[in-house]
C-alpha cells in the first residue's frame, strides 16, 4: 500500500525519546547492537537484519488520542499497527487489544484526509501503552506545474526545489498543476515531538541502530489538479533547504547526515548528506517522505520509576532529561511520561552527564515553571550501559495537590469489570488505569492553581461497552466517582478486508435506513459534502428483512479497493439481524468484486437502523 510523499521540517536543538518503560530485557537501546558492524564503505539498508534489534513478537495493548495543532481531538482517523486498522471515536480516541508488535519496538500510525500522516514508535510496555499523536494539517503554501522547476519557500526561509519531473501512485507520468503542501514546525514547541514521526531512533548507513539527533525535519506533499498522490519521477531530485540560527553557525559542522522516516517500518535511514550554506542546510533527495538533518549518536536505555517517598508510584508525570554538551551549544532534552506504575524508558547519549526533572501534567509547566516535583538529585549519570534507575521525590511543594480519584466500575447487568479500562483527562493529558476487580484507586498531581476539572471515561474490553464520557470536578481529600455502569457499545463498527491487504475497520458514524424497499448503509465521512474519504457504502435494492442476497451496490473509496457505483454480482450478503429504528442491524457479506479491479472482499455490519 502506497503511503502520500510526505516530508517533515522542524528546527530541534537536540532531542532523544522517552516512553513508558518496557518490562523485557535488552532494550531498542542495547548497544550491543546485533547487526552492528564498522566497514568502511556505506552498506545498504537491510531491513530484515535491523529488525532483529526488535525482539521477539508478543502482544500489547493500546490507548491513545489523536489531536489536532490546537488539542482539539480529531475523530475518524485511521489507527494502524501491524495488520489491525481502527477508526478514532469522537473524542479521538482508540484502542487496540492485543496488538501484534515487537518486545523492543512498537509501531502506530494515524491518517487522515486533510492531515499529513503522524505515526509514533514506542518501547511497549507490559500495561497498557498511551500514545498521543498530533497531526498537522496538509496546507497547500504553493503551486507549481510539471516541466517547470520552481522553488516553493516557507516564511521562516525553509524551502524545497522542483525540478518538474512527476509520477503518480501507479507510476505513470503525471503532467498539469502541482499543488505543495508543506509544513514546518515551531521549534519553541515541545508539541513537536508529538508530531513528528516514529521516535529518533535510526539506521546509519552501516546498519547500525544509532540515537538521531536532529537540526530539522521538513515535510512536504505533492498534489495533483484532481488530488492524485505524487512523487519525484525516477532519476529525478529536489533540492530541500532549512535555515539555521547565525548565532549557532560557527559550531555546526560543514556537512550533516540526511535521513528519510521509513513509514513502512517506522524508523530512520541515513541517505545522503546535507551541507552548511549561508546559514542554511541544504541537501539533495530522490523521493519524497520526513526528512532529517542530524547527526547520530551511541545511546542507552534508561529504565526510570518515580517514587514518592512512601514509595508509591507516581504516574502521569512528565519526565524531562536535559543534556548541554553537544557541540558546546545546545540545550537537548527528552521528554516521557510515567505509567501507572510510576515507570518510563528514555534512549539517553553515552557519557552524558544529565539532568533530571519531573513535571504535573498541567500547561505551561514542562518548560520549568514553578509546579514541578524536586527530586533527589538533580543530576544523573554518565551511563556506559543500560541502567534502572529509582528516583525519589522530595517533600511535594505547596503548589501541588494529590488528588485521591475512587469508584466501581460495573456492566450493565451489575457485575464487576474484570478487564475495563479507566480513561482519566486532565488538561488534555491522558492517563489510563486497569480494572480487573471492579474498583479503581489512582493518585494524581496537579498545580493548585490549574483547573479544577476533569474528564473520566471507562471501557469494559470483555464486554465491549464504555460509559459517556463525565465532567467531573476534584473534590479534596478524595474524589469519589460512586458506580460507573457500561450500558452503550463502543461503537457501531464495520469491518473489511480485501484479499493480500489489512482489515479495515470503521467505528466512525454509520448511517442505516431502509427507503421503501431499499436498505443504504453507509459511513459518515465527510469530503466536499459527501460521504467519500475512506468511506464505504452498500446498498440492497428488494429488501424484504433477515436473509440472503445478491448483486448489491457498493461504493467505496480507500486506498486498497476503489470502485464506483454498479452491482456487485460476484459478492453475497447475508442479513442476520434487521431490528426497528434504534436497534441493530447485523450483516456479513463476501465474495469477488468486478469493479474498477477484481478481488475477493469478506466483512460484517453491526449498525443502529437510523430510519
Amino acid at each position: 500500500m502506497k503511503k502520500p510523499a510526505t516530508l517533515l521540517l522542524s528546527f530541534f536543538l537536540l532531542t532523544f525519546l522517552c516512553c513508558e518503560k518496557d518490562d523485557s530485557p535488552n532494550p531498542t537501546g542495547n548497544t550491543e547492537n546485533p547487526v552492528s558492524t564498522t566497514p568502511t564503505t556505506p552498506q545498504p539498508h537491510d531491513p530484515d537484519a535491523f529488525a532483529l534489534n526488535f525482539g521477539t513478537e508478543i502482544s500489547r495493548t493500546f490507548f491513545g488520542n489523536v489531536i489536532d495543532s490546537n488539542h482539539n481531538p480529531i475523530a475518524d482517523a485511521t489507527i494502524t499497527i501491524d495488520e489491525t486498522s481502527v477508526q478514532t471515536d469522537e473524542n479521538g480516541i482508540f484502542i487496540i487489544q492485543n496488538a501484534t508488535v515487537h518486545e523492543r519496538f512498537a509501531y502506530i500510525k494515524a491518517e487522515k484526509s486533510g492531515y499529513i500522516n503522524g505515526s509514533r514508535s514506542v518501547v511497549p510496555t507490559s500495561g497498557i501503552n498511551n500514545i498521543t499523536i498530533m497531526l498537522m494539517k496538509a496546507t497547500t503554501v504553493g503551486t507549481t506545474s510539471s516541466g517547470t522547476s520552481e522553488t516553493i519557500s516557507l516564511s521562516n526561509g525553509a524551502s524545497v526545489s522542483l525540478n518538474g519531473e512527476y509520477l503518480k501512485e501507479d507510476g505513470t507520468n503525471y503532467t498539469g498543476d502541482v499543488n505543495v503542501v508543506m509544513h514546518s514546525l515551531d521549534p519553541n514547541l515541545e508539541d513537536s515531538q508529538n508530531q513528528m514521526p516514529g521516535m529518533l531512533y535510526a539506521a546509519n548507513n552501516q546498519n547500525q541502530a544509532k540515537a538521531l539527533q536532529t537540526y530539522g525535519m521538513l515535510a512536504v506533499e505533492l498534489k495533483g489538479s484532481n488530488g492524485e498522490t505524487l512523487n519525484l519521477a525516477d532519476g529525478s531530485t529536489a533540492e530541500i533547504k532549512i535555515p539555521i540560527d547565525a548565532s549557532l553557525i560557527d559550531n555546526l559542522p560543514s556537512t550533516i547526515p540526511l535521513s528519510y522516516f521509513d513509514e513502512v517500518n517506522g524508523y530512520w535511514i541515513e541517505d545522503g548528506v546535507a551541507t552548511l550554506i549561508d546559514n542554511s542546510y541544504i541537501g539533495t533527495v530522490s523521493h519524497f517522505t520526513f526528512w532529517n538533518y542530524g547527526s547520530f549518536v551511541d545511546f542507552v536505555s534508561l529504565y526510570i520509576t518515580l517514587s514518592n517517598e512512601e514509595g508509591s508510584p507516581i504516574s502521569n508525570m512528565r519526565v524531562k532529561l536535559n543534556t548541554t554538551n553537544y557541540f558546546g551549544y545546545t540545550s537537548g532534552y527528552t521528554i516521557g511520561y510515567t505509567n501507572s506504575d510510576g515507570e518510563v524508558s528514555c534512549m539517553a547519549p553515552e557519557n552524558e552527564t544529565l539532568q533530571i526533572s519531573a513535571y504535573t501534567a498541567d500547561p505551561f509547566n514542562v518548560l520549568g515553571m514553578p509546579c514541578g516535583i524536586p527530586l533527589s538529585s538533580n543530576s544523573i549519570g554518565p551511563f556506559t550501559e543500560d541502567t534502572s534507575l529509582n528516583i525519589t521525590a522530595n517533600v511535594v511543594p505547596t503548589s501541588i495537590n494529590t488528588e485521591h480519584i475512587t469508584g466501581t466500575f460495573h456492566t450493565c447487568e451489575g457485575t464487576p469489570i474484570t478487564n475495563g479500562i479507566i480513561s482519566f483527562n486532565y488538561n488534555d493529558q491522558f492517563s489510563t488505569y486497569y480494572v480487573t476487580d471492579g474498583n479503581f484507586d489512582f493518585d494524581i498531581l496537579r498545580c493548585n492553581t490549574s483547573s479544577n476539572n476533569f474528564i473520566l471515561q471507562a471501557y469494559d474490553l470483555e464486554g465491549s461497552q464504555q460509559t459517556a464520557p463525565f465532567n467531573y470536578s476534584f473534590t479534596a481529600p478524595e474524589t469519589n466517582m460512586g458506580s460507573l455502569t457500561a450500558c452503550s457499545d463502543i461503537e457501531e463498527h464495520l469491518t473489511y478486508q480485501q484479499a493480500g491487504y489489512p482489515e479495515i475497520n470503521h467505528i466512525a458514524p454509520f448511517f442505516a435506513k431502509l427507503i421503501g424497499e431499499e436498505l443504504i448503509i453507509k459511513t459518515q465521512v465527510p469530503y466536499n459534502n459527501i460521504a467519500l474519504a475512506n468511506s464505504f457504502q452498500i446498498e440492497i435494492s428488494d429488501f424484504t428483512g433477515p436473509g440472503t442476497y445478491t448483486n448489491p451496490m457498493i461504493f467505496l473509496d480507500d486506498e486498497n479497493l476503489n470502485w464506483l457505483e454498479w452491482p456487485q454480482e460476484g459478492v453475497t450478503v447475508e442479513v442476520i439481524e434487521f431490528g426497528d429504528v434504534g436497534q441493530y442491524i447485523e450483516i456479513e457479506f463476501e465474495g469477488e468484486t468486478d469493479g474498477n479491479i477484481t478481488t475477493t472482499i469478506t466483512g460484517s455490519i453491526h449498525v443502529i437502523r437510523d430510519m
